[in-house]
């Protein structure tokens, strides 16, 4: 477990287990067209907040040995922490990628497909039990689920995962709805 000094994020030996995700299906989760959904998750987000949406660059460092960089976000919907990221870069995905150094509080994703053409790999799900560590990131909600998936750079392939509370899910499938 990573800890901020504001959100609990998965560790780093959970970001890259293998191990429990599961291809995103309406056997897997109730939220499978959410979370299916190949646009870019900000502009799912700007579809429902009422007031606005940030991305807020919570850490980006360098591991112990300089093979790779981790980034942590958190998305708010209208102030409130709805999606909690992290995101691990390789060292030679910088190396072709500088920009991805200087983001700051921009989106990855926009970043990525807009500047570098990367291609966003189909998405995984690990779902959370009901009590979990995570539930502590939102304030008046629950963490459901976890989301995974990878941007191709030619041979190197940077991996985020996204911490999604219940209560964003829901409004979100909501709108897809309407």
């Amino acid at each position: 477990m990573s800890l901020s000094s504001k959100y609990i994020y998965p560790s780093l030996s959970a970001l890259k287990d293998c191990a429990g995700w599961l291809e995103i299906t309406r056997e897997t989760t109730p939220h499978a067209n959410v979370l299916n959904h190949e646009g870019l998750l900000t502009d799912q987000l700007k579809l429902i907040a009422v007031n606005k949406i940030e991305v807020e660059c919570i850490s980006q460092q360098y591991d112990d040995h300089d093979t790779f960089q981790r980034r942590d976000v958190a998305i708010l919907v209208d102030d409130m922490p709805r999606v909690l990221a992290s995101t691990i870069i390789p060292a030679d995905v910088l190396m072709q990628c500088p920009t991805l150094l200087t983001l700051g509080d921009n989106p990855i994703g926009e970043h990525l497909e807009c500047t570098y053409a990367a291609i966003r790999s189909k998405p995984t799900i690990k779902t959370l039990a009901e009590s979990n560590q995570y539930n502590k990131n939102f304030k008046d909600d629950d963490a459901c689920c976890m989301r995974k998936y990878h941007y191709r750079i030619n041979n190197d392939a940077i991996t985020i995962v996204e911490l999604f509370s219940s209560k964003i899910l829901e409004l979100l499938g909501q709108h897809k709805q309407a």
